[in-house]
């Protein structure tokens, strides 16, 4: 964690068994948060949120969305480089936003039938910069993913950004962002 993907010097590599002769460096480091953001507990069958600035995640859930136990239940959001960009998927900035959800003790990914959780995944101008993303137009075209463990791919969920300047009000973008400070990207899933 901590590492960006880079190129190789020569590539494509291929290694199809034990090779001594290849150095990796990394070098390319991320700025991460250390912090992992924990809500408060919840019981599973009521709703339940998080919200953290640093991490730049707010997540709201369904009551009932992690079980119908009157188990104890909490979230958790951190930043992570653990996830490499794909064909279809590229991370911004390279730091993807990690959310878990606990009840009874056991991790929970797949929410309950018919319950939803509402997640706002925050970024600079700096941090879509790094990307390449300095367009209102690029912008429009991002979108909050999750990983789905039924079809074992990234799952693409309807996004709204929404623009804020320096104070955090809300603004209506230039075309080249001038007057935005960051963007926050509000998405409604089904599982973690």
């Amino acid at each position: 964690n901590g590492y960006a993907e880079g190129a190789y010097a020569s590539n494509p590599i291929t290694v199809s068994a034990s090779v001594g002769s290849v150095n990796v460096t990394l070098a390319t480091t991320v700025s991460l948060q250390s912090k992992t953001a924990t809500s408060n507990t919840f019981t599973d069958t009521s709703a339940g949120s998080l919200t953290d600035t640093t991490v730049g995640v707010k997540v709201e859930l369904d009551s009932g969305a992690l079980g119908s136990s009157s188990n104890s239940a909490y979230m958790t959001a951190k930043e992570t480089s653990n996830y490499p960009n794909t064909v279809s998927v590229n991370i911004v900035g390279s730091k993807a936003k990690d959310i878990s959800a606990f009840a009874g003790g056991s991790q929970v990914t797949s929410l309950g039938a018919g319950k939803t959780a509402t997640v706002e995944l925050s970024y600079t101008i700096a941090e879509l910069a790094s990307s390449g993303i300095d367009t209102s137009s690029e912008v429009s075209k991002l979108s909050v993913v999750s990983y789905s463990d039924d079809k074992k791919e990234w799952e693409s969920l309807s996004t709204v950004p929404t623009y804020k300047d320096s104070t955090g009000a809300t603004v209506t973008p230039t075309s080249n962002l001038s007057n935005v400070s960051s963007v926050s990207f509000t998405a409604v899933g089904t599982h973690f």
